[in-house]
């Protein structure tokens, strides 16, 4: 047996590699749920951890770079979000499937939760002197790009539905000098 990540003693619910990083489980009982940990993997080797002392679900990759993907360490409740809007209360379970869909067992709410993949955004390049670049996302799910000249103040200017991959091109690109861009699941 080899340790991943996490240092035998240390509670706590740091983001880091290796032994930087801490989880909090506990053998104890709470309420009427005994409160540990699941974990499961996906095909690239990434390692989905269920933090129930933190309330938390945390993603290890293959690298050994463990971060907390959604929930926020001590904030238990029930809120549907993104990353650390989203809340649970003493999660137990979780599952992945061929198309990153992410599902946790919220044992305290009683619910099964479901999440979905950030976009991702690939080949990007100018092609005639416009900027573009493919998006790959959850199929049915709507996806937003959003464009900055300060990375403060974003402005939606672009809005499509997954159903394969996407190509965005920015008529605008070639009007500013900086020009950054995000696209997000709403």
């Amino acid at each position: 047996m080899t340790t991943l990540a996490g240092r035998a003693g240390n509670s706590g619910s740091a983001d880091g590699t290796g032994s930087d990083a801490q989880f909090k489980f506990s053998d104890e009982f709470s309420d009427d749920y005994y409160v540990f940990a699941a974990v499961a993997v996906d095909g690239a080797g990434n390692i989905y951890v269920v933090d129930s002392g933190n309330h938390t679900i945390r993603k290890m990759t293959p690298e050994g770079i463990v971060t907390t993907l959604a929930g926020l360490a001590g904030s238990f409740g029930s809120a549907d979000g993104a990353g650390s809007s989203a809340r649970f209360d003493l999660p137990q379970g979780i599952a992945l499937d061929g198309l990153g869909n992410v599902y946790v067992a919220d044992t305290g709410n009683r619910t099964i939760r479901k999440g979905f993949p950030a976009p991702m955004i690939l080949n990007s390049g100018f092609n005639e002197g416009q900027f573009g670049f493919n998006l790959t996302g959850p199929s049915g799910r709507l996806v937003v790009v959003e464009a900055s000249t300060d990375l403060v103040n974003w402005l939606p200017i672009w809005t499509n539905t997954f159903a394969g991959p996407l190509n965005f091109i920015d008529a605008q690109s070639g009007v500013t000098s900086n020009r950054f861009y995000r696209a997000h699941v709403p």
